[in-house]
């Protein structure tokens, strides 16, 4: 450890200010040959090559701290506190090697601190915020000793040529010749020492830079200390969840594991339930692992998985969601990208399902692995209706397509590439799911009608079929039956004439029931030309067909009274 009077003249030198202060405030200045000072004697040489000049100690260093390191206390006129948080910072930034075991410490009026560190070789900054007569002033101690019982510290005032017995002399105002006999060992009781900075000694231990300390006004880089000290670091990315920094879609940001147990917390805000995908790219790793984590808004773990380089692909509900970047390494570049499916057009649930119009085509996609589309099919009648779809690119991926009733049960399943599928519903709300076998598809859906039947589909909403009066009908789809009621005004023989146009191979269907309902005829062809001896009374008539859909005429005639 050298001695004081070496630490002067190596150190201090002769360009310390030529006029009262001319390059930047007393704090800066001070503050600048104390960690000027650490650098030499305790960092083992390790400041940085642009700031070891040896004879200019203006604002230089002050302002590397201020700029990189993100200190937002001002340091004219600096409060112990501020210039302790600002040592401590320097210390145990990890862009530089730093020699362990060393802190700063601070207090009001109380020098103890000061005065041993002093003792074990080491300056520290003193401060006269609470002398009226010399108002603010921060200097140098790099000396202490007892004289006659009164302690007294060698300084270092700012000032080339002046001492502060001069100056003080001078805030006096008293226009008399100083004593300058006690040259620049000052006596404590002349300074009114208001607070002091030192450097002093710590238990070795792993630094734990997890206690957030504020994020600076330059650059919003988080300052984080040790749980176990009051060493400071610039972390690059908070190193806890409730502070972690949002990230920017489709935006490669970089990022370092500065040191052994450092993590990075990143915020991510998912603005819809989609398929999210989350890169790293770890530099010059070697055999090392990047670990990372994603937990819930509520700190709940959701996915680990890890890499050298890894690319995750992630479903995730709308919300907040944290992200836990460490390595195997103690340190680690690396690089993290986070990119979004499209958003879903389409309700996930039944219970938010877009509507599907008739006649329609809709052009959707799947938009990420487990992603369904859900649409909503309001049947305006009984009828007959095909819903197809087409997938686009498919190759041997298939589309699943599920129907479900208003309930939410489960009518109808069908698959394929392309899909052309005929569904018999009765009037009322249906719910079509759509999913794929592949992770995003592309494809249409179009849902279309038959016309609505005209003639009742039951006995009891049977539609009157009138004597003499040509009927033009038709069989809407399949599995329909077209009921007619026939009203016998007296016994007697009636034939009933069916023509079926384009039959082709297909045949009608006809059966006769009693008003109660029991079966009395039935008969089928192309075309028939049935003859009936009926009674008076109520009948119904059913025509049904081999073909889904088939028009065709009914009439029914009167023949002759039966006596």
């Amino acid at each position: 450890m050298p001695y004081v009077d070496e630490i002067e003249n190596m150190y201090f030198g002769d360009n310390v200010g030529t006029d009262i202060n001319p390059h930047g405030t007393c704090g800066i200045l001070a503050s600048s040959m104390m960690l000027t000072y650490y650098d030499r004697f305790i960092n083992n040489n390790f400041l940085p090559k642009n700031l070891e000049l040896v004879k200019h100690y203006d604002d230089t260093l002050h302002e590397e701290l201020i700029n990189n390191y993100q200190v937002g206390a001002t340091l004219g006129g600096s409060f112990p506190s501020d210039d302790a948080q600002l040592l401590n910072l320097y210390i145990g930034q990890n862009g530089y090697i730093r020699n362990g075991g060393y802190q700063a410490n601070s207090s009001l009026i109380s020098t103890q601190g000061l005065i041993q560190s002093i003792i074990e070789g080491r300056p520290g900054l003193i401060y006269t915020v609470f002398n009226e007569k010399y108002e603010k002033h921060t200097m140098l101690a790099y000396g202490y000793k007892l004289e006659n019982g009164i302690g007294k510290f060698k300084i270092h005032t700012g000032w080339h040529d002046r001492d502060l017995n001069t100056i003080y002399c001078q805030r006096e105002g008293s226009g008399d010749i100083c004593d300058h006999t006690n040259g620049p060992w000052i006596d404590s009781g002349l300074l009114l020492i208001g607070g002091s900075t030192w450097l002093e000694k710590y238990e070795q231990h792993n630094h734990d830079f997890s206690e957030w300390m504020g994020v600076s006004d330059i650059g919003d880089r988080p300052l984080m200390k040790c749980k176990i000290c009051d060493l400071l670091t610039e972390d690059d990315y908070p190193n806890n969840m409730q502070y972690s920094i949002m990230m920017d879609y489709d935006t490669t940001t970089s990022g370092k594991i500065n040191y052994s147990g450092d993590v990075d917390w990143f915020k991510i805000d998912a603005p819809y339930k989609g398929g999210y995908t989350v890169r790293t790219v770890g530099k010059n790793m070697g055999n090392g692992t990047m670990y990372l984590n994603l937990y819930s808004e509520k700190g709940n773990l959701i996915h680990s998985w890890q890499g050298g380089d890894t690319n995750k692909y992630l479903v995730l509900e709308k919300g907040v969601y944290y992200l836990r970047v460490a390595s195997s390494l103690v340190t680690a570049d690396y690089t993290v990208e986070i990119g979004k499916s499209e958003e879903d057009q389409v309700g996930d649930t039944l219970a938010d399902a877009t509507e599907l119009k008739f006649d329609t085509l809709v052009e959707e996609k799947i938009n990420y692995s487990g992603d369904a589309d859900w649409f909503k099919i309001d049947a305006p009648y009984k009828g007959g209706y095909t819903v197809r779809t087409v997938g686009k690119n498919m190759g041997n991926g298939t589309m699943y397509l599920n129907l479900y009733s208003e309930k939410g049960n489960l009518i109808h399943s069908w698959q394929g590439g392309d899909t052309n599928k005929y569904l018999v519903l009765e009037k009322g709300v249906y719910y079509l799911r759509v999913a794929s076998s592949l992770v995003t598809a592309d494809y249409t859906v179009e849902i279309g009608k038959s016309e609505e039947d005209q003639v009742g589909d039951t006995l009891v909403d049977a539609t009157e079929l009138k004597f003499d009066t040509l009927v033009e009908a038709k069989i809407n789809y399949s599995g329909d039956a077209d009921w007619f009621k026939i009203d016998v005004p007296y016994k007697g023989g009636y034939t009933v004439r069916t023509v079926g146009k384009n039959m082709g191979n297909g045949t009608m269907y006809l059966n006769l029931y009693s008003e109660k309902g029991n079966l009395i005829y039935y008969w089928q062809g192309g075309d028939t030309n049935k003859y009936l001896v009926l009674e008076k009374g109520v009948y119904y008539l059913r025509v049904a067909s081999s073909l889904v859909t088939v028009n065709y005429t009914v009439e029914i005639r009167k023949e002759e009274d039966v006596k």
